[in-house]
């Protein structure tokens, strides 16, 4: 059973912040004091359960009244290719639409740029930007268009 929890600005994100650990820290090799910002503690955070077990997850930083930015989405390695990710980043949206918030933009990771693509989102150009060791796009999505 799939289940989804947010985790508001303050509170607690242990489960959240387990995730992205094991993904980015673990995984893709990125420094834990780099991972964690001071935006963690101001930002709502969405945790996806598959039967209890955190597996999924993604914040959404609070730009201005006209915009956002969406980001840390991680899923468990042993968890990829069930749409998990497209579900964390599809509730993300959902919220981001029902707050009336008509532009999202992500950094997504060059390999991820199709992924993104089929969820509305449009590389604002083909300029490459490096968080650390890895490649991003920063990418954009309009509700009003």
């Amino acid at each position: 059973m799939i289940e989804y929890k947010w985790f508001e600005a303050g509170e607690p994100y242990e489960d959240c912040a387990a995730i992205r650990k094991e993904v980015f820290c673990e995984e893709q090799k990125y420094p834990v004091d780099a991972e964690f910002d001071e935006l963690d503690n101001v930002t709502p955070h969405l945790v996806v359960y598959e039967n209890g077990v955190p597996v999924a997850t993604g914040r959404i930083v609070y730009v201005d009244e006209s915009s956002c930015h969406i980001g840390r989405i991680a899923v468990k390695k042993m968890c990829r290719g069930k749409g998990l990710g497209k579900t964390v980043v599809e509730e993300l949206l959902r919220r981001v639409k029902s707050e009336k918030i008509p532009t999202v933009t992500i950094e997504a990771q060059t390999h991820a740029e199709g992924f993104y693509n089929k969820l509305g989102f449009k590389a604002v150009n083909r300029e490459v930007i490096y968080d650390l060791h890895i490649p991003h796009y920063r990418m954009i999505l309009n509700f009003d268009k």
